[in-house]
């Protein structure tokens, strides 16, 4: 709904501008004189900081998007793509292209993929100094529109592995969040679900604490795999976790969480004879009722006794 608001608002705003634009008077159209101008520019010295400043200064003040917004981000689409451009003019660029993104997502959305989804993936693998720039741009991505939120999936295993580590930890996992569950599965094996979550289990502090939410979004054998990997492994809170996280980090809790996910899920006999392994020594309804609830709805893949 959120990505529906945002592209409807846009399409009006920039419909509002050309009907207005026929009626403008002289001083108007001596206005969009110095636009031209300035794409101009921006076409012989992409790389300006100046000019992409001004530029930049331009879009925010709603000048260019009606007539300019393919020519810009077109101008700009080279240095952007470059692995090597300094990373002061990659942040230059950046601040024109994310003003252009909303409208490049209905008027080009081919361009719109390439700029802010393929070419910060190629950045996260030959750029590590864009690494942080690269990930800001996909989580917008993953915000603006479901294709390009799909289409960042395929880049999932890099970004699993970037977001181990701890720089880029938090932004790269609100892009994992931001990517739908069936596109995340497309791309994910239940082996390197495991290998991955085993590493994120050392490395992502108190984030261990979502990941029983986050493996249950993936569909299928992957996101079982996932839980059941983080259910037999998990022993205790990662060190560093904050006092008042403590309770939610406990072998118990999240067992608890976990098993109420795998309750949820079609389970195959080898997955239930897993769960069965933790029915609870001591009392633990909460636990005992999500065991018994996964056996009485996958009761004809009960493993032998």
């Amino acid at each position: 709904m959120r990505w529906m608001l945002r592209v409807g608002t846009v399409w009006l705003l920039v419909s509002l501008l050309v009907l207005s634009a026929w009626g403008q008077p002289a001083s108007a159209r001596t206005d969009l004189s110095a636009d031209a101008e300035l794409v101009r520019r921006l076409k012989e010295h992409p790389t300006d900081p100046e000019v992409l400043e001004a530029v930049s200064r331009a879009l925010y003040e709603g000048r260019l998007v009606v007539f300019y917004a393919e020519e810009v981000a077109r101008a700009v689409a080279g240095p952007w793509r470059d692995p090597a451009t300094p990373q002061a003019v990659r942040e230059g660029i950046r601040a024109v292209l994310v003003q252009l993104a909303p409208t490049l997502a209905i008027t080009n959305p081919p361009l719109a993929r390439e700029l802010f989804v393929e070419v910060p993936l190629r950045l996260l693998r030959e750029a590590p100094a864009a690494r942080s720039l690269a990930l800001e741009v996909l989580r917008m991505a993953t915000e603006m529109a479901p294709d390009l939120s799909a289409a960042v999936a395929a880049g999932a295993p890099l970004i699993l592995e970037t977001s181990l580590e701890a720089e880029h930890q938090e932004v790269a996992w609100a892009v994992l969040q931001g990517i739908p569950g069936t596109a995340l599965a497309e791309h994910l094996t239940p082996e390197r679900v495991q290998r991955w979550t085993a590493r994120v289990m050392q490395a992502a502090g108190s984030r261990v604490w979502e990941l029983p939410e986050f493996l249950s979004r993936l569909p299928g054998p992957a996101g079982t795999e996932g839980l059941l990997y983080l259910l037999e492994h998990y022993r205790s809170p990662p060190p560093g976790v904050p006092p008042e996280m403590a309770p939610y980090l406990s072998p118990e809790a999240l067992r608890r969480d976990v098993a109420m996910r795998l309750s949820e899920r079609p389970l195959e006999s080898d997955h239930l004879r897993r769960l069965i392994a933790f029915w609870p020594s001591e009392q633990d309804e909460q636990l005992e009722h999500y065991i018994v609830e996964a056996l009485a709805k996958n009761i004809d893949r009960l493993p032998p006794l």
